[in-house]
């Protein structure tokens, strides 16, 4: 005779509905991450069975853990979850309707236990049975809150109102065709406290004299802002590169790095934090590998104010010389680093119609 299989779905939630592409999939990006911490942060030896949008089903064939292992798990991975999104928010450079709102995210939990069988399909292994049913059947309930740990009572049999700093309460869900299903909660949102603060990367600092040039985008600050720090863009704008190497999945932030494949390498970047005076929109990134060497370090700055015409882009380009020959070279450098940044805003006023076009999609999730 099989015995009692374990059920752990968390789901995320908080999003609201988003109408262009770039909020659309930096949501989708964002719930990625979160559902990959989640995977990440199993305590438990848990199985995925599924990936069901927002939410992750978890089981254990033919073993529970006990409820203070689950309520552990519980509470490890909510304070994990909600770090992971106040470090986003530290980090964050992006402004659209996703990323402004990641913080507010929410996670629930429900465990449950009960027979299931094993089908396998292909080369996966899916869950089924009626008690898969009842575990998805308790993400909708009538507790108070956004985020708590819903486990069912015989999934915790114990006599407790409180562990640790959880407080226990009891309730019961009541669903067409199923018996009434008894349950224990804790509400996680008491645990904000415990999420620890994120690191803070200090600001660029500029150097006394850069290599400035200017021009006027036919766009919004925000548009051109998005255009300006969009990887997914960076080759239709930028002169000699063959490719932009950058993970795809990630929303870009503070810290994010990216490759340029020039023809004479690569050249390595990682997206900084800068100081925006009122009224403006700045967006750095530091070349860790200056090319020709003849810089020790370089950073790449634009400064975005809005104008009657659209946004006014002020592109700067700071660097160290590398030693007293480059010092020399100074003014051929700066040529033909100006040279290159002029190039670079030409084509990005280019591309400007392109990208404003595909912004004005509409979709709706």
């Amino acid at each position: 005779m099989s015995r009692p299989s374990f059920l752990f779905i968390p789901d995320i939630s908080g999003f609201t509905q988003f109408v262009n592409s770039t909020e659309i999939l930096h949501s989708r990006q964002i719930i990625a991450e979160l559902l990959e911490l989640i995977i990440d942060h199993d305590k438990l030896g848990l199985e995925v069975s599924e990936i069901e949008g927002d939410a992750i089903l978890f089981y254990k064939y033919e073993r529970v853990p006990s409820p203070e292992e689950i309520l552990e798990q519980a509470r490890s991975l909510f304070i994990a979850f909600h770090a992971h999104l106040k470090q986003f928010e530290n980090d964050r450079i992006c402004n659209c309707g996703a990323c402004r709102t990641a913080s507010q995210l929410t996670l629930k939990i429900v465990a449950h236990q009960g027979e299931v069988q094993l089908i396998q399909v292909k080369d996966h292994q899916k869950l089924y049975g009626p008690d898969v049913i009842v575990a998805h059947r308790l993400l909708k309930n009538d507790l108070e809150g956004d985020e708590y740990v819903l486990i069912t009572k015989k999934t915790c049999p114990l006599e407790m109102d409180q562990w640790q700093d959880l407080e226990i309460g009891m309730g019961q869900a009541q669903y067409d065709h199923l018996a009434p299903v008894p349950f224990k909660y804790a509400l996680l949102s008491h645990l904000h406290h415990l999420v620890p603060e994120p690191q803070v990367a200090p600001d660029f600092e500029k150097t006394a004299n850069p290599v400035v040039k200017e021009i006027e985008l036919p766009l919004g600050i925000d548009d051109a802002y998005d255009l300006i720090s969009s990887l997914e863009w960076r080759k239709e704008w930028s002169p000699g590169v063959k490719s932009v190497e950058y993970n795809a999945s990630r929303v870009n932030r503070i810290g994010t790095e990216h490759t340029c494949v020039i023809s004479l390498g690569e050249l390595e970047f990682e997206t900084l934090a800068a100081n925006a005076p009122a009224g403006t929109r700045v967006y750095a990134e530091r070349v860790h590998n200056p090319p020709l060497g003849l810089a020790k370090s370089m950073v790449n700055l634009f400064e975005l104010t809005p104008s009657p015409t659209g946004t006014h882009v002020q592109a700067e380009m700071h660097h160290d010389p590398s030693d007293h020959l480059a010092k020399l070279k100074s003014s051929i450098l700066r040529m033909m680093l100006g040279k290159g940044l002029e190039k670079s805003l030409q084509l990005l006023k280019s591309v400007s119609k392109t990208f404003s076009e595909k912004r004005q999609e509409t979709i709706v999730v």
